[in-house]
């Protein structure tokens, strides 16, 4: 049954586009390096790493200094340079809020939605759903989201069942409840999933669910999966954004077992979104990999598969060194080999005027 209404919606949708930028935190060049090495034993193995499109992104923010997730994934929400710890307002500027692409999509009639391993409050989920003036307000930013109402909010901790049930959503809080969900042949028309297994109310980190044998955790390529089982629903398409956010706690932590770990699931999270426009034949959909900026200045020293890498770190912040950017897709080859991270905005609008 579900094969022939994947089939309906493929034969029968008209002209419309699904664009998905996949945000590694804080997951800069040499981090991909050593989760590739780590996975495969050599460079260049990551499921992104194969995509056709391939260029570097600056990640500096309003003041022409290091960014946080707040300026740099604003930037890329709404095309704005904004200064560190604001969220989707012109500061410096007028203080007024800034439109982001999610908003723009959905205002238009199509889907919109946000996957993270952090808290859904947090700096990269929160830019492309509220405007606040300090990512700390994650009150705010909840009480933002539910007044948002986007169709798709998975993560950790941040929005409740009374906050679902306002938004018109199907609350999930169980991987059993995820896992049906991918497989549903009438999924929900909006869906929030809420996980606190964390004290901070974050997804716990790869290599802990995996260590401890966490059978009760989704993994970062469930939770892509179910989100776009929601979104396919929408003939015209969709806006989806899905972040690898605990790449970044790694790298702050310079802990590099669970930063290569991360990274690893991340890259299978993108695997498993590219499978599932591969399975529909759809020649309409975006695939943009990046991230918002480095974390902890890592240098790969050495390594092997299954091995853990030999790193350097510089820091326990972010720097300012150029990340990553790959494109696949209709619209992969918005991704050249330098740009902007305010670029990003202006690919997913251009993308939206083309349906």
């Amino acid at each position: 049954m579900l094969a022939l209404i994947i089939l309906w919606n493929v034969l029968t949708r008209g002209s419309c586009h699904n664009f998905i930028l996949m945000i590694g935190d804080g997951m800069g060049l040499q981090e991909v390096k050593a989760a590739s090495v780590f996975a495969s034993g050599a460079d260049g193995s990551l499921s992104f790493q194969s995509f056709p499109h391939v260029g570097t992104m600056t990640t500096s923010n309003a003041d022409g200094e290091v960014t946080d997730s707040a300026a740099s994934a604003t930037a890329m929400a709404t095309g704005v340079k904004v200064q560190n710890h604001v969220i989707s307002r012109r500061l410096p500027g007028d203080d007024s809020p800034l439109a982001t692409v999610l908003e723009e999509f959905c205002s238009h009639g199509f889907g919109g939605g946000v996957v993270t391993t952090t808290r859904v409050t947090h700096a990269t989920p929160a830019a492309f759903l509220a405007h606040v003036n300090s990512r700390d307000d994650e009150q705010t930013i909840s009480t933002q989201i539910v007044a948002a109402g986007p169709d798709v909010v998975f993560g950790g901790s941040g929005l409740s069942q009374s906050q679902a049930i306002a938004m018109g959503a199907s609350f999930l809080s169980t991987r059993d409840e995820i896992l049906t969900l991918a497989a549903s042949s009438s999924p929900p028309r909006r869906a929030v999933a809420s996980f606190t297994f964390d004290q901070d109310g974050h997804m716990p980190y790869e290599y802990d669910r995996i260590s401890s044998g966490r059978t009760d955790v989704p993994t970062l390529s469930e939770l892509s999966r179910a989100a776009l089982r929601v979104l396919e629903q929408f003939s015209d398409g969709f806006f989806l954004m899905i972040e690898g956010g605990r790449i970044d706690h790694a790298g702050h932590a310079n802990d590099v077992v669970r930063n290569v770990y991360e990274t690893v699931e991340f890259s299978n999270a993108v695997a498993a979104v590219k499978s599932w426009a591969d399975l529909r034949r759809l020649n309409d959909t975006t695939i943009i990999v990046t991230a918002d900026h480095e974390t902890g200045g890592m240098t790969f020293l050495s390594g092997g598969r299954g091995v853990v890498p030999s790193v350097s770190w510089t820091t326990g912040w972010h720097t300012g060194v150029d990340v990553g950017a790959w494109g696949w897709g209709e619209h992969g080859s918005f991704v050249v080999p330098h740009f902007d991270n305010t670029a990003i905005h202006s690919f997913a609008k251009q993308a939206l005027n083309d349906s």
